[in-house]
């Protein structure tokens, strides 16, 4: 059989042993899973907060994106003449001949403009005559205009012809004259 301090020393590691035991599952078993619970729940914030924040920031690009268009959007409605003016483009170019001394006649096609998508096409054939310093000066002004002008089918020609039908470009008095067919948009009203 077994002493009494042996015994003693038996009960006394069992008891401690029991007690350790119990005090693994009762407090520090919980502690860790509610340290793991909130483990979870800070990744899960933290997932989240990052989320957030790339909301945000792509937010504010966003805004800053949307102020550009905006600015480029009213910038670009002004290269284009406004539903209801359409009578300022032959005014414009009666303008600019008058300015450079031209001689101009202009002709309508289309009567009434042509719907091409959002835009509306209003077209005018020009015949414009004058010194070939004059018309090219011309041709600057309507390039470097507020409004948008698409030239197409220009052609300069002299007054008259030599023997070998090569055009003549010292014709009498320095005349040239321009054709050309220039077409410029009307915008609708939002």
């Amino acid at each position: 059989m077994l002493a009494y301090h042996e015994k003693k020393i038996i009960f006394f590691t069992g008891g401690m042993l029991l007690t350790l035991c119990l005090f693994v599952f009762l407090i520090i078993l919980p502690s860790v899973r509610s340290i793991t619970s909130f483990n979870q729940t800070i990744f899960k914030l933290q997932h989240d907060l990052e989320l957030r924040y790339e909301r945000t920031t792509n937010l504010r690009k966003s805004k800053t994106n949307l102020g550009k268009v905006r600015q480029l959007t009213s910038e670009l409605q002004t290269l284009f003449l406004e539903q209801g003016h359409e009578l300022d483009f032959i005014v414009f170019l009666e303008q600019i001949a008058r300015a450079r001394h031209l001689e101009q006649n202009i002709a309508l096609p289309n009567k009434q403009p042509i719907k091409q998508n959002k835009l509306t096409a209003l077209t005018a054939q020009l015949q414009v005559t004058g010194s070939y310093p004059d018309i090219l000066a011309y041709l600057l002004d309507l390039e470097q205009a507020k409004l948008a002008i698409q030239l197409s089918g220009i052609t300069i020609t002299g007054g008259g012809h030599n023997s070998t039908n090569r055009q003549v470009t010292n014709t009498p008095n320095n005349q040239v004259t321009l054709s050309a067919q220039a077409t410029a948009y009307v915008y609708p009203k939002p």
